[in-house]
């Protein structure tokens, strides 16, 4: 882990102490359904850098400031970047834009990148402010940029109060989408439409943003997660496979969603290879070896491979047991367990309490184990318990 990325995780444990050590679920409810409490709990956890839209959910949800945290954000990404050196130079860092942006479009954006990478946020806003107000209507490319940037740094009451809600749904749904020239306004626009609920045309945002980069791994997950919303399994499961080709392998959040679209599509041999894949590539280039293998092991037991599961479970046990293990890691070895015919063993890796976070899962699958195993009677009592501790 890097020393930005860990002070990246200290920041959000304190954060949350400071809200009252809220429990994953109450974070979940309060991001209002946006975020899984699945997801939450590895966004706390911190063991890779967390998109940027599930930490800011988090973030707002403890009542923490957005902006601060996307600085810590920000650096934590730039040290990953700088670690990664196999991955290609068009993927999801802001790159200089050429080829398919006019170079106006391309001087001002490159510009304004700078100032950005410097934290120099109030030129930012100056210059992009400034171009757009050049116009009787909002440029559409100006104004995603200025709004991807911005509606979340300290100028996000400036860039509101400029061009209110209102405004941006007119920009949204009106401008002439080909006439937009950057990855990072179109996918704002894709998701401003998603918001919406106008699919059709974040949609048609989103694959204009493949458009001006058909290597951009970020458009093409937008893209992906857009069809997924518009029922599109088929396609959406393509286009994060694609992604994932191109991917380093340390982005979860995005694994869950493909893990996710590949179980909806029933392709489990193409999620075994990737978990696979995941899997090894964590293990030769460092990084949460403990969760890949998890992923894996569960991928494994869904598509009924409980063979090489089971080949798998000493080094998930050995992992689990080098440092205080992570409730997700202790269900999954169960479940595992379960399987195999070990509830002995099952019973034994759920029962143990450490005062974390995580207890209330943990309660939680030894109570529903108990009622599988030992039926509802020696059960009762172990739900109740659950239900009135969280």
């Amino acid at each position: 882990m890097s020393d930005r990325l860990d002070h990246l995780r200290l920041r959000l444990q304190r954060l949350r102490r400071e809200a009252g050590d809220l429990s994953t679920r109450e974070i979940s409810r309060r991001c209002h359904g946006t975020v899984s409490h699945t997801t939450v709990h590895h966004v706390l956890r911190c063991e890779t850098v967390p998109s940027w839209g599930s930490l800011e959910a988090v973030v707002v949800a403890l009542d923490g400031d957005a902006a601060e945290f996307k600085r810590f954000w920000i650096a934590a990404r730039d040290d990953l970047d700088s670690d990664t050196q196999s991955v290609p130079e068009f993927t999801n860092r802001r790159t200089p834009y050429r080829g398919e942006a006019p170079s106006y479009v391309a001087a001002r954006i490159n510009l304004v990148s700078i100032y950005h990478s410097r934290e120099q946020h109030d030129k930012c806003f100056e210059l992009l402010a400034g171009w757009i107000g050049r116009y009787s209507e909002p440029d559409a490319t100006m104004l995603g940029e200025l709004c991807h940037l911005h509606l979340h740094s300290p100028q996000h009451a400036e860039v509101a109060a400029k061009y209110d809600y209102k405004t941006r749904k007119e920009v949204a749904l009106n401008a002439i989408i080909e006439d937009v020239d950057t990855v990072d306004s179109c996918v704002h626009w894709a998701r401003f439409c998603e918001n919406a609920g106008r699919l059709d045309k974040a949609m048609q945002w989103a694959a204009r943003a493949r458009i001006v980069n058909p290597y951009s791994i970020k458009a093409m997950r937008v893209h992906a997660d857009i069809m997924m919303s518009a029922g599109r399994y088929e396609e959406s499961a393509d286009l994060f496979l694609r992604a994932s080709q191109l991917d380093d392998g340390k982005d979860v959040v995005w694994h869950t969603s493909l893990e996710d679209i590949l179980k909806l599509t029933g392709r489990m041999p193409e999620l075994e290879t990737v978990s696979r894949a995941r899997y090894e590539r964590s293990t030769q280039r460092g990084g949460s070896v403990l969760f890949h293998l998890a992923q894996y092991v569960s991928t494994l037991r869904i598509s009924g491979n409980l063979s090489e599961a089971e080949r798998l479970a000493p080094e998930l046990k050995r992992l689990m047991n080098e440092g205080e293990a992570p409730g997700w890691a202790r269900i999954e070895y169960a479940e595992l367990m379960e399987d195999l015919g070990d509830t002995e063993a099952a019973k034994e890796v759920l029962s143990t309490r450490s005062g974390a976070e995580d207890d209330e899962d943990l309660a939680a699958a030894y109570a529903n184990l108990i009622y599988r195993v030992e039926g509802a009677e020696a059960a009762t009592p172990l739900l109740i318990e659950w239900e009135e501790t969280y």
